[in-house]
């Protein structure tokens, strides 16, 4: 299994990283986890072909993790794709979806492939037969609630945990704190952790009882570059082997 960051900034845009995008290659199974503004560009930049995704989980509906959805499906079409696509959303956020993209004339029964959207509420969203990908629910978007709930909108966000080949993968997605993961595996064999909207003591307290045997923070914000040395320093603190920042096109077989 092969896991490339694709995009590591927070949702702050900046020049130096793309926004939310992870993905996920497990023999034919091309998953991408989030798609932020500008996720096409980005993966042509790391000559990753768009055309291979088979199916994109997004994790939430913040404009960071999924704002590059629509820019993704009209590249394929220009470029001849056949082979369909299967997209897995909150399942409050489907019809949204569908009618903004039917808004920007992306409707699927219009292009040359045809693509699902499926609402997802937690638990599997992709059982085959090599790989399996499940949605824990966090509070993330909890303080969104009320204004959610006069738009008509819902508040679900999530945690993926990736399984295939033996292996654990476990991506936070954003959180409200570190106690959004209570119910994931632990001793992933990667941990891919947001490092926005928790602190870097908090990350080391959890991640020195996880055990994980790799870390990579992701969604850096700008208060956080430099710091790979302060970073280092905190980790043989708390006895932690593994773990850096990592940038866009950070790419491990796990």
């Amino acid at each position: 299994m092969r896991i490339t960051i694709i995009g590591t900034s927070s949702g702050l845009a900046s020049v130096s990283r793309n926004q939310s995008a992870i993905l996920v290659e497990v023999s034919d199974l091309v998953c991408l986890l989030d798609a932020g503004e500008g996720t096409t560009r980005a993966m042509l930049s790391q000559s990753l072909d768009p055309n291979a995704v088979s199916s994109i989980v997004i994790t939430h509906t913040h404009q960071d993790h999924c704002g590059g959805l629509a820019g993704l499906i009209q590249y394929m079409q220009l470029t001849g794709r056949t082979n369909p696509l299967s997209i897995f959303l909150p399942q409050e956020s489907v019809e949204t979806f569908q009618k903004y993209l039917d808004a920007v004339y992306l409707s699927s029964h219009k292009l040359s492939f045809p693509y699902s959207l499926t609402g997802w509420e937690s638990g599997a969203v992709i059982n085959a037969a090599d790989c399996t990908a499940e949605l824990h629910l966090t509070h993330h978007l909890d303080s969104v609630r009320t204004l959610a709930e006069v738009a008509g909108l819902g508040v679900r966000s999530a945690a993926a945990v990736i399984r295939a080949e033996g292996k654990l993968v476990v991506y936070s997605s954003d959180v409200q704190s570190v106690s959004d993961l209570d119910d994931t595996p632990r001793q992933a064999d990667l941990l891919i952790l947001e490092c926005t909207h928790i602190g870097l003591d908090e990350i080391m307290e959890a991640v020195s009882e996880w055990r994980a045997k790799q870390v990579l923070l992701t969604h850096v914000p700008m208060e956080l570059e430099g710091m790979v040395s302060t970073l280092k320093d905190m980790a043989a603190k708390w006895g932690i082997p593994d773990i850096q920042f990592a940038s866009d096109g950070t790419s491990v077989v796990v």
